[in-house]
C-alpha cells in the first residue's frame, strides 16, 4: 500500500534548501486522522510520508524511513495504491509483496515517461534524481490523491495538502481567478489552485521540472479512448458485469468492513449488490442513507422523489447482509463540520448544504470500525448514462433513421416530431450566443445570476470570468451538450478536479477513506467507447444500466425512471437556519473584497423573500440551496486563508 500523505521539498540548485523549514514541513502531515509521520533528508531538501489511519496513535515515527529507490537512480514515493497490483509486479517481474512505490519505480525504470499507461490504481506519485537534477510528478488517470506544488526559482515543494506548501514559505492568500471561476462553477482549468503562486497537477498527467524549465503532459484522455463494438446487445451487458466484477474486487482488496452510502438509485444499489454478491466480508455491509427529518412533506414533483428509504429497504430485504442505517442530519446546521474540514484539508467544500448527512454517515461508519466506505459517484457517467447524446450524435453522423425512431419513442414528451428535432438535435449544435437568444425569446432563459451562482453579474462580466468559461468552452446555463465523450470529459473533469481534496478532507476528519468502482479505469473507458444506441433505446434511457440491473436489485429501482431529490428537506434545515445566515450574510458587508464580489443583495433579498416552502419548479432552492450556502462557505474559506476578521 502507498502513504496516506506526503511533503517533499528541495532545491534543485543545491543552494540552501530548506534546513529552516524542514521541521514545519514535516509537522504539516500531522493534523487529522493518520498514522506516523516518517521524514528523511535529502539532498538540499526533505521529504516527509504520513502513514494511513489505523488505530495506532498519531504522531512523529522515530524508526527511520526510506523512499524507494530504482536502479536507474531515480528514487519514488507513491501516495495512494496501486490497484491489481500482483499483475503489474508479475509483469515487472518483481516478487508479489513488493511494496507500491517499488512497482512503480520498476515501471518508471522499463517504460519510462509512459510507466502510468501501464499501471492501474487511485495514486500520486514523487519522484527525484538527485544526480541529475530532475524532479518529477504524477497523478493517475482516475486520481482522488492532490498533488500541490509550489515553485520560487529553482525551490520546488510537492504535497498533499496546501498547508505543507506553506510551511514552505508560500504566503497564504486566495487566487482571484479560482474564486470567480467557482462561483461560476467553472472547473475547467484542472492545474489552477485556491492559493496563488501554487498549482496542481491533474489527474491523468505528469510534469518534470528542471532548474530551468517544467514539462506538463497528459498521459490519459477520454478523447483517445478506443470505440467499443459487439454484435448482439446482450454483448453488452456480459462485459459490463464482467468489468463490474474486476472493479468491485479491484477496489476491495485490503477492506474487512465495509460501508456504503446507499440511495434509491441505479449507481450505489448496482455497487452495493457486486459488494455483497462477491460473498468475501465477513461482516455485514453497513450501509449509509439519506431520509428526510420529521415533519418533511412531498411536494408535486412527477420527475422525482425525496424518500428513498423504501428503495433501500427493499434491497436489504434481497441481500440479507446489508446493515441499513437511515441518518437525516437533522441535529446538524449548516456549516456544523466546515472550519475542521478546511482546517484539515485548507481547501473550500463543493455543496456544503448537502454535506450533512454524509458527515454523519462517515461519523457512525467510523464508529463501529469500518475501514472503507464505498460510492457510486462516476456511475451517471459511466455504466447508468442516460444516452441522450444520442439524439445530436446521429444528427451529425447522418443517422437519421435512428434519429427519428428515438424522437417518436420519447417518454412524456408530447410536442410535435419537428420540435423535438429542433430542440433535442439541433440545438446543442449551435453555437452559445445563438441558443442563448433562442431561449430568451421563449422565456425559458435560465440566468445563473438570478438563481444559483452568487456572483455579481457586472463582475463576472468585467473581471474576466465570463469570458474564461467561454474560451475554456465552459457554458454556465449547462446546455445539453453535442457527444457523450463531451459529456463525460465534461462531468470527470469536474469531479476529478474538485473531489481529490474533498476526499482528503473527510479522510483526515472522520478516519475513513473512500472506494468508488465507477471511477475504475478499465470500466470507465468500457463504458466511454460504447455507442449512444445501447444506452438509448426505443425511448428507454439508461437502458444499458436497466438491462444489467434487472437481476441484480428490486424491480421497483431498476423501473424507477424519476430521480431522487439530494436534501429533499433543505427547506426545513433552512428554515431554522435563516436568522443566522442572514446575520453572516450582513457582516460580509465589512469585507469588501467580498462584498464586491458577492451579490448580498440580492442573496439577503432571496433569502428573506423565500417563504419557507418548496416550490416545484425549483427556483427557490437555486437560489437558497444553491446560492446562499455557496456564497458564505466560500466566504468563510477565503477568511480562513488569508486570516480575514470581519465580525463574522
Amino acid at each position: 500500500m502507498g502513504h496516506l500523505l506526503f511533503a517533499f521539498a528541495v532545491d534543485l540548485a543545491h543552494d540552501g534548501g530548506f534546513s529552516e523549514q524542514s521541521r514545519g514541513i514535516v509537522q504539516s502531515l500531522e493534523a487529522g486522522k493518520g498514522g506516523f509521520v516518517s521524514a528523511c533528508a535529502i539532498r538540499s531538501g526533505v521529504v516527509a510520508v504520513r502513514e494511513e489511519y489505523s488505530f495506532k496513535p498519531a504522531g512523529r515515527q522515530s524508526e527511520q524511513w526510506e523512499p524507494a529507490e530504482g536502479p536507474d537512480g531515480w528514487h519514488t514515493v507513491l501516495i495512494g495504491r496501486l490497484q491489481e497490483r500482483a499483475v503489474a509486479a508479475r509483469c515487472l517481474s518483481l516478487p508479489p509483496d513488493t511494496s507500491d512505490a517499488a512497482i512503480y519505480a520498476a515501471a518508471y525504470g522499463k517504460y519510462g515517461e509512459n510507466c502510468d499507461e501501464h499501471l492501474l490504481g487511485d495514486y500520486a506519485a514523487v519522484q527525484w534524481h538527485e544526480e541529475r537534477g530532475q524532479v518529477r510528478f504524477a497523478r493517475s488517470s482516475m486520481s482522488l490523491q492532490p498533488l500541490h506544488v509550489w515553485r520560487d526559482g529553482s525551490r520546488i515543494v510537492a504535497a498533499s495538502l496546501p498547508r505543507s506548501l506553506i510551511a514552505a514559505g508560500l504566503e497564504p492568500r486566495i487566487d482571484q481567478i479560482m474564486l470567480e471561476d467557482s462561483l461560476l462553477l467553472n472547473f475547467s482549468d484542472a492545474r489552477r489552485s485556491w492559493y496563488q503562486g501554487a498549482h496542481r497537477v491533474a489527474a491523468g498527467s505528469f510534469e518534470v521540472h528542471t532548474v530551468g524549465r517544467c514539462s506538463t503532459r497528459r498521459s490519459f484522455s477520454l478523447k483517445c479512448v478506443k470505440p467499443v463494438r459487439f454484435v448482439r446487445d446482450e454483448e453488452y451487458v456480459e462485459a459490463l458485469d464482467e468489468h463490474f466484477r474486476r472493479a468491485v474486487v479491484a477496489e476491495s482488496e485490503g477492506i474487512h468492513r465495509p460501508a456504503i452510502l446507499l440511495s434509491g438509485g441505479f449507481d450505489s444499489q448496482c455497487v452495493t449488490s457486486y459488494l455483497a454478491g462477491a460473498g468475501q466480508f465477513e461482516s455485514p455491509i453497513e450501509t449509509f442513507t439519506s431520509i428526510p427529518q420529521t415533519g418533511y412533506v412531498e411536494p408535486e414533483k412527477p420527475y422525482s422523489f425525496g424518500d428513498e428509504a423504501p428503495y433501500v429497504r427493499a434491497l436489504a430485504k434481497q441481500y440479507p447482509q446489508l446493515n441499513p442505517h437511515f441518518i437525516t442530519g437533522a441535529d446538524r446546521p449548516f456549516g456544523s463540520d466546515l472550519a475542521e474540514i478546511m482546517r484539515l484539508g485548507g481547501w473550500p467544500m463543493r455543496n456544503e448544504s448537502n454535506l450533512h448527512w454524509i458527515h454523519g454517515s462517515y461519523e457512525q461508519a467510523a464508529g463501529i470500525g469500518c475501514d472503507a466506505m464505498f460510492a457510486g459517484a462516476a456511475g451517471n457517467a459511466t455504466f447508468s448514462y442516460d444516452g441522450l447524446t444520442g439524439y445530436p450524435t446521429w444528427l451529425r453522423e447522418g443517422d437519421l433513421g435512428r434519429l427519428v425512431v428515438e424522437l417518436r419513442a420519447r417518454r412524456d414528451d408530447p410536442r410535435s416530431l419537428l420540435r423535438k428535432f429542433l430542440a433535442l438535435a439541433v440545438m446543442p449544435h449551435l453555437p452559445a450566443s445563438v441558443r442563448d437568444t433562442i431561449q430568451q425569446r421563449r422565456g425559458r432563459d435560465s440566468d445563473p445570476f438570478e438563481s444559483w451562482c452568487p456572483m455579481k453579474a457586472s463582475h463576472a462580466e468585467y473581471s474576466g470570468a465570463l469570458d474564461r468559461a467561454l474560451a475554456a468552452g465552459f457554458d454556465p446555463r449547462f446546455p445539453a451538450l453535442r457527444s457523450s465523450r463531451e459529456w463525460r470529459a465534461s462531468a470527470f473533469e469536474e469531479m476529478l478536479n474538485q473531489a481529490a481534496e474533498i476526499e482528503l478532507a473527510f479522510r483526515l476528519h472522520h478516519g475513513v477513506p473512500s472506494r468508488d468502482p465507477t471511477l475504475f479505469q478499465p470500466l470507465v473507458e468500457f463504458t466511454t467507447g460504447i455507442a449512444d444506441d445501447q444506452y438509448l433505446r426505443d425511448g428507454e434511457d439508461r437502458w444499458l444500466a436497466r438491462r444489467l440491473l434487472k437481476c441484480r436489485v428490486p424491480e421497483i429501482v431498476w423501473r424507477e425512471h424519476r430521480i431522487g431529490r439530494q436534501s429533499p428537506d433543505w427547506a426545513l434545515r433552512f428554515q431554522r437556519d435563516r436568522q443566522a445566515l442572514l446575520a453572516e450574510l450582513q457582516r460580509l458587508r465589512n469585507d469588501s473584497q467580498l462584498a464586491g464580489i458577492l451579490d448580498l443583495d440580492r442573496l439577503e433579498g432571496d433569502l428573506r423573500d423565500w417563504d419557507g416552502s418548496e416550490d416545484t419548479a425549483g427556483l427557490w432552492k437555486q437560489k437558497v440551496h444553491s446560492g446562499v450556502s455557496r456564497a458564505l462557505s466560500t466566504a468563510r474559506f477565503v477568511r480562513y486563508v488569508e486570516r480575514r476578521n470581519v465580525g463574522v
